[in-house]
């Protein structure tokens, strides 16, 4: 019985069993039918809209839904944004708008390349409303909002080939506002289309800009769901129906014609010796530099050895040098000359023959030596009387300190072209700037900046930077008052502290360190990486010292606080600017400096007047230096090349009175050209007594330095700072000084072609002026161009597209309607930015049916320009030229079609050395030159430092045409007045060997060619010619052979050189090596050192060997005395 129960019970099982399993089987077919049903055409993966984050952003609805067909309008609509799209969609009109709003603000970015934005546009509308969307989005997180369901993450499959595509049709367009690419503000600056994929598909925190979900994009579908990837075709930039200009494609067809050609790589011929490798043309040059010297000295050995054989065959009978016979007969024939023949022999002397100028000019100077003799109280009275008046002049004496008028004339062409600019755009802005930086370690790797507590440190100095209360007229002057404010009431000072507002309080709320390192990836992109004046912030401009995009690796932070700039100089508003940048300084000094010092930091600064400070400073730094060369060099040459010194006649046996060259123009020059290298960053080395202060403490601390430094000497701890300032520039400066193209006169009518020729966007010109820059910053090592530059003529011609619907809008009554999230738009006081009824009638300025090309007409241009450059960026429309393109444009007189002056902003590389700074000028002018041939367009170059290296441009031709002036003028006079062209050119050469000799030192030393060291090589020339023409002269009036002449001059005139010229001149010169200014100690002291050294080596050693075996006969003549004697005939 229990038996058949538990067959009973088993068989029950086997029942349920084969139930469950067919019931299971059915629903496994019922749910793949499901899912295939799902992922198939005309089905949508997700539909409608229900819910929004708290931040705003609206999410959809996790449900599929076969796709509808919508009404015209709608269609109309999708049409509009994504032609690709016909028939049935998978979105609401509410998802459509949704998307709208979205991609307006990518759509500024890339209206320039029809291609990029075409693409672009498609990802969003397949993604959004296309009727096959379940066939490549599968949904695969939900979040509820209130009782929805919602999609918080899917799986978006798409094939690499659109991906790629996709990116290489966008990857090199332009964002010409921040001149950079709009890759690194709708990319995040990705490097390839799977990093470009990974920032799309990024679920975005609240409040930061992206997706409300999660978006995995994926090339392969699993092969069990049916789905398949997304693989619309896609757009070259190339294109020519799409048009992408050759700024945004350079890989175009159209542009490879032209594109840039690398800087020609010359193949140098080369030697290696061992380790050392030289030039072919140094070892050819050294080679027969070796003949020529070998030739020299086998030829005096040759020609010695014949003047010894020569004089062993002769004897001197009579050798009488005074007065006396001079007369040389051969040894053989001495015996043989009768007694009564010497007798008979008339007396001679020794005469000179002068030329005919020698000989007046001898007359003339005995006669005014006479009668100066003769009236001593007359020409002392008169002398003092010209001396005081003369001195009457420095009731107006001023010295020039502005560096602009030390650098150029008024009529340089750097000097009009900064004339220009400033009187029609507007003058360049001032400059204030702190660099904080770390201090290196042992290993010479300084350590991160990019701290917290220097963060704070960096708020602590901004506090104080913001409190600085400069007294001008009696009226208080705050940073506030006088700094830029391109786009609101913020100052735009370009400090890490912008990624908190400039803020302290929002330092922990907005994340403290982590919030930085985000925003130094993210600065383009997330708002709450935004500066306080409403732009983002290139973290390479506010750090220095770190390596490609290491951020985090910065050694020093870099604050600059641009100020507004004005054009008189002399005028209030500079003056108080001038005031407050003193302020700024002394707060560095005394407050700013210790307390980044106690930090164990390093700080230097700078304000826009520092130059012309020091350079006021250093005219009277080093007065008691030069007086002191002066008083040394006179008691020399009182003591020691006058007679017995002897109180009752020091006047006259003193030399003192007859010296004055040439250090009263030494001195002269030194007023004029003081400072001249202030901007040349690799040249200026002020290192001052900083060195004494610290010497007092053998184990000084730089926390110390104010605690027991004297206060007069933290002057020099200034001036140390401003050394220093330079040199960071050199070493952390990660971009190089702005560089304006000034077009003038351009033509906007219809009528004109020149639009096309300036602009650099789609159906422009493929050789325009933006698109030739664009293509010079490929080869930023010989362009020295570093990025494409900013055009307001672009992004006007993209602001006033219809394409760019979120931009130019006008109300229904014409005037101009902002975008939507700006007021009155948006209302700040409810939040609500989009949705008010104020803009919603608002419609873009134009259709594509009213612009000729895509180009406005000579009216539209006119009416909107205005508009543009008055229209504030924004998320919704970034192409609003207010900010940015205010100053850039001259409006005055646009009406009748022309604009008289306008700019084009782009960057130079970064420049270290005066060579850098001369190459970028002369390869900018050079291209500016180019352009305007071509285009028949008038423009130029212009940059703040272009008048302070403009004279190095032909500093070479100028040194040389100089120096070819001053010698020529020396071998003139010295044929004139000798009437030797023998004696003039031995002289000619020695001067031409010193001064080579002086540009050898200068080279030793690294003493650049400079306007300094032209003038101490053209005032050598005429130094140079004391050492020589003394000796020289000497040697032409003596008598005898080359030899003997030769040691009578020395003997005659050797000690005088020695003496009077050379021990004089290096007395004077050797004070100034104590100067306090480097100028003085490098263009004076050392080059005047080497001139003294050089020219006593070559006028007491070199010459007298040249003379001695070329010098040019004797002037020195016998003359024969006709005396009355008594005939000796008749005595035999």
């Amino acid at each position: 019985m229990r038996f058949l129960q538990l067959f009973g019970y088993v068989v029950f099982m086997f029942k349920v069993l084969l139930i469950v399993s067919i019931v299971n089987a059915e629903r496994s077919l019922a749910a793949n039918a499901t899912l295939r049903e799902r992922h198939s055409e005309e089905y949508c993966a997700m539909y409608d809209i229900c819910g929004a984050r708290s931040d705003g952003k609206v999410v959809n609805c996790a449900f599929s839904s076969p796709s509808f067909k919508p009404d015209e309008l709608l269609s109309a609509k999708i049409q509009s944004l994504c032609p690709t799209i016909t028939g049935n969609v998978c979105c609401t009109e509410v998802q459509f708008e949704t998307l709208r709003s979205q991609v307006q603000q990518a759509i500024p970015f890339l209206v320039g390349c029809p291609a990029c934005l075409r693409n672009f546009l498609n990802l969003f509308c397949e993604l959004t409303c296309s009727p096959n969307q379940s066939q490549f989005i599968n949904v695969t997180s939900i979040s509820k909002v209130g009782n929805n369901s919602t999609v918080d993450g899917i799986d978006f499959y798409i094939t690499d080939t659109f991906g790629e595509g996709m990116f290489e049709s966008c990857k090199d367009v332009k964002f010409g506002t921040m001149n950079t690419r709009a890759i690194e503000f709708i990319g995040a600056g990705a490097k390839n289309f799977r990093e470009w994929y990974a920032f799309i598909g990024r679920k975005a925190p609240l409040g930061v800009p992206g997706s409300p979900y999660a978006i995995n994009l994926s090339p392969n579908a699993p092969e069990s769901s049916g789905m398949k990837p997304m693989n619309v075709s896609t757009y070259s930039c190339g294109d020519t129906s799409l048009g992408c200009s050759c700024g945004d494609c350079p890989s175009s067809l159209a542009c490879s014609n032209s594109a840039p050609s690398s800087p020609n790589q010359e193949n140098l011929c080369s030697v290696r010796v061992g380790s050392l490798k030289a030039k072919c043309v140094d070892v050819a040059v050294t080679i027969l530099y070796i003949i020529l010297v070998s030739a020299f000295l086998v030829w005096g050995f040759v020609h010695r050895k014949r003047g010894r054989i020569s004089v062993s065959r002769k004897k001197p009978l009579v050798n009488v040098t005074n007065g006396g016979v001079v007369r040389q007969v051969n040894k053989q024939k001495d015996d043989d000359i009768p007694m009564q023949m010497l007798e008979d022999v008339p007396q001679i002397s020794n005469g000179i023959q002068l030329s005919i100028v020698q000989g007046y000019m001898s007359k003339f100077y005995r006669r005014y030596g006479t009668w100066v003799a003769r009236n001593p109280k007359l020409v002392l009275c008169s002398s003092l009387a010209t001396v005081l008046v003369l001195c009457l002049g420095l009731i107006r004496f001023q010295v020039e300190t502005r560096p602009e008028k030390l650098w150029v004339g008024p009529g340089s062409r750097a000097a009009e072209e900064k004339q220009y600019f400033d009187n029609h755009l507007a003058p360049f802005y001032r400059i204030e700037q702190l660099i904080i930086a770390t201090i290196p370690g042992t290993g010479g790797k300084a350590p991160t900046i990019v701290t917290e507590n220097n963060i704070k440190l960096l708020f602590d100095v901004q506090k104080k930077v913001d409190a600085i209360q400069a007294n001008f007229s009696g009226k208080m002057v705050s940073l506030t008052d006088i700094c830029m404010k391109p786009l609101g009431k913020d100052c735009a000072t370009q400090s890490v502290l912008q990624y908190f507002k400039m803020d302290p309080a929002n330092y922990d709320g907005f994340g403290g360190l982590e919030h930085v390192e985000y925003c130094f990836q993210h600065y383009t992109s997330a708002d709450r990486c935004m500066s306080a004046f409403k732009a983002p912030l290139d973290p390479s401009t506010s750090l220095g010292g770190f390596s490609g995009n290491n951020y985090l690796a910065a050694s020093a932070f870099i604050v600059t606080y641009p100020v507004n700039n004005a054009i008189d100089k002399e005028g209030n508003d500079t003056k108080r600017t001038v005031a407050w940048e003193k302020a700024f300084i002394q707060l560095a000094k005394e407050e700013l400096l210790p307390m980044v010092l106690a930090k164990n930091l390093t700080l230097t600064f700078s304000s826009e007047s520092s130059i012309e400070e020091e350079l006021k400073r250093e005219s009277t730094a080093d007065a008691i230096t030069i007086l002191i060369s002066y008083l040394v060099m006179f008691a020399y040459i009182s003591l020691t090349l006058g007679d017995t010194p002897r109180f009752s006649s020091c006047y006259i046996t003193s030399k003192v009175c007859f010296y004055g060259k040439p250090f009263g123009v030494f001195a002269f020059i030194c007023e004029i050209f003081l400072g001249l290298f202030g901007r040349d960053f690799s040249n200026l080395k002020i290192n001052f007594f900083l060195v004494e202060c610290m010497s007092k403490n053998p184990n000084w601390n730089k926390k110390w330095i104010f605690s027991w430094c004297p206060k007069k000497w933290r002057e020099w701890i200034y001036l140390l700072s401003l050394q220093g300032y330079f040199n960071n520039l050199s070493e952390y400066l990660r971009i190089g000084p702005p560089l304006y193209f000034v077009v003038k006169n351009y033509n906007y009518s219809s009528e004109s072609r020149q639009t096309n020729q300036l602009c650099s966007i789609s159906q422009c010109d493929s050789n325009s002026l933006l698109n030739e820059i664009a293509r010079a910053s490929l080869v930023p090592e010989s362009s020295y161009i570093a990025k494409p530059a900013a055009s307001w003529l672009d992004d006007f011609l993209v602001w006033i597209s219809p394409d760019a619907f979120g931009c130019c809008r006008k109300f229904t009554n014409g005037s101009y309607c902002p975008p939507d999230d700006q007021p009155p738009c948006c209302s700040s006081s409810d939040g609500s930015c989009g949705l008010s009824t104020v803009c919603k009638d608002c419609t873009t300025c134009f259709r594509h049916l009213d612009l000729q090309n895509a180009r406005p007409s000579t009216a539209q241009f006119r009416g909107k320009l205005p508009w543009f450059l008055s229209a504030l960026p924004s998320s919704d429309c970034a192409k609003g030229g207010n900010g940015a393109y205010t100053n850039n444009v001259e409006l005055k007189g646009y009406k009748d079609g022309i604009i008289q002056a306008s700019a084009f902003r782009t960057y130079h590389t970064p420049l270290n050395k005066q060579s850098d700074f001369v190459k970028s000028m002369r390869a900018a002018r050079d291209f500016s030159s180019k352009m305007s041939d071509s285009l028949k367009i008038e423009m130029f170059p212009y940059a703040v430092f272009y008048m302070f290296f403009e004279q190095y441009l032909n500093i070479w031709k100028t040194a040389l045409i100089n120096l070819a002036i001053a010698t020529g003028a020396v071998f003139i006079v010295c044929l004139v007045i000798t009437c030797s062209f023998w004696t003039s050119a031995i002289i000619l050469l020695v001067m031409i060997m010193i001064v080579v000799d002086i540009m050898g030192v200068m080279a030793i030393l690294k003493i650049q060619l400079n306007a300094v060291s032209v003038v101490n090589l053209i005032m050598s020339v005429g130094i140079a010619v004391e050492f020589c023409v003394h000796i020289t002269h000497a040697f032409l009036v003596s008598n005898g052979d080359r030899n003997q002449r030769m040691k009578e001059a020395l003997t005659t005139m050797g000690a005088s050189v020695f003496s009077g010229i050379t021990l004089t001149k290096l007395v004077g010169v050797l004070v100034l090596c104590f100067s306090k200014t480097e100028v003085f100690v490098v263009y004076y002291f050392k080059m005047y050192l080497a001139l003294v050294l050089l020219g006593f080596l070559h006028g007491l050693v070199f010459l007298p060997v040249l003379l001695s075996m070329f010098g040019p006969p004797s002037r020195c003549i016998l003359v024969e005395k006709q005396e009355d004697r008594p005939s000796t005939s008749s005595q035999f």
